[in-house]
């Protein structure tokens, strides 16, 4: 009894222990509360496209992969010369093995077979090559990043299921910038207009701002913008939105809050006192949604893997494009940082593209979005300090 007993506690104290510390590698193994998904590196990418527009001549010349190939059509004319340039690409292994390609009349499109493949197509006497869509493949994603959902790709894995869902960095570039504007009608004198705005993922609460009337319904609302701003800067959120009345571009009779970083949710309600005054969203209303907003779109944080990685080094390996790889969506995670981190502190997730997208923060900054606490917070870690700069995260 007592060995089953010791060995039950060195098994339990041997799970619960603070793991080897890698980007992105688990901080705690606490078995059922931890929570993964696999998801494919797999957006933004795009296959490689041109097209080859042939004229009616006795042949047809055109150079693939530094190749020059001349194809004798017969001056059939030019549908029926495509057709015969078609049928001469298919035969050659060098071409028909790298891209797909079909035909409409007298203009053949050629397309790689995979996402980030390229070729060169060049023109020649009676064939004019021109380009359709540049390739890319997706960037890779390092260990211990913010990514989020990018849907369901179709066609053109290496070596994944096409059922599987995409995910991407989370950066500007996964995000369009959210927007409401308003119309206001026959606001009059006496009237007041207000907004009540949250910013998602920050700590301060939703606000009310009201503006009396001024003069005409434009200045009024041009003072409640004015009114709005202010008070972004009272709660220190001027960086994440601004609100423009009719002066400042919307137009007459127009209100508007838009996201100066793409990713910032907001949340705004329109309002009069009178209950005459109608007012309604306005068509260039761009609503929140997993396309505007990193806390709707979020995933998680990319897991450390060696089957996958780009490198063995901790510090610089990553998930090369068309690649699966899993996400943490609940779990102590060990991140790159080197602030100085207060237990169960807010997190922050640097947007900004390139090589520190999707970085997490303890602190706000330029293109940084704060992300819910009911995500994601701190663990206190004096590693974070240290040469190892290391961060400890908990995903709620």
């Amino acid at each position: 009894m007592t060995d089953s007993f010791n060995d039950g506690f060195l098994q339990t104290s041997v799970r619960q222990r603070l793991l080897q510390a890698f980007y992105g590698s688990r901080a705690v193994d606490s078995e059922q509360l931890d929570v993964t998904r696999d998801y494919v590196n797999k957006d933004p990418q795009a296959k490689q496209s041109d097209t080859l527009t042939i004229a009616s001549a006795a042949s047809a010349v055109f150079t693939f992969d530094g190749v020059e190939y001349t194809v004798s059509t017969g001056s059939g004319g030019a549908a029926g010369d495509a057709l015969l340039v078609k049928a001469y690409m298919e035969s050659q292994g060098a071409i028909y093995g790298a891209v797909d390609i079909s035909i409409l009349g007298a203009v053949i499109t050629l397309t790689g077979k995979q996402p980030g493949f390229t070729y060169s197509l060049v023109s020649g006497a009676n064939a004019v090559a021109a380009s359709v869509t540049v390739a890319d493949e997706a960037d890779p994603i390092s260990f211990g990043r913010a990514v989020v959902r990018a849907g369901y790709p179709a066609g053109g894995t290496l070596n994944v299921d096409d059922t599987m869902e995409a995910a991407r960095i989370a950066d500007v570039n996964a995000f369009t910038a959210q927007l409401l504007r308003w119309d206001f009608a026959t606001l009059a004198a006496s009237d007041e207009a207000g907004v009540v705005i949250e910013v998602v993922g920050s700590d301060v609460p939703a606000f009310e701002v009201i503006a009396e009337w001024n003069a005409n319904e434009d200045d009024t609302l041009d003072d409640l913008a004015t009114a709005i701003n202010a008070k972004l800067v009272d709660f220190g959120l001027d960086s994440y939105i601004t609100a423009a009345g009719p002066s400042g571009a919307p137009g007459a009779g127009q209100l508007q809050i838009s996201a100066d970083i793409a990713g910032i949710e907001f949340k705004a309600a329109a309002f009069s006192d009178r209950d005459g005054v109608l007012i309604t969203e306005d068509p260039a209303t761009i609503a929140a949604s997993s396309r505007t907003s990193l806390n709707l779109a979020f995933a998680g944080m990319s897991l450390r893997s060696i089957q996958e990685a780009t490198s063995l080094n901790p510090s610089s390996a990553s998930i090369p494009g068309n690649s699966q790889f899993s996400v943490a969506e609940r779990g102590d995670v060990w991140v790159e940082n080197a602030e100085a981190l207060g237990y169960l502190g807010k997190v922050y997730v640097d947007l900004t593209a390139g090589v520190g997208a999707g970085k997490f923060y303890a602190a706000s900054g330029s293109n940084r979005v704060p992300l819910s606490r009911g995500k994601l917070e701190w663990m206190k870690s004096g590693r974070s300090l240290d040469s190892e700069a290391l961060g400890y995260l908990r995903l709620k």
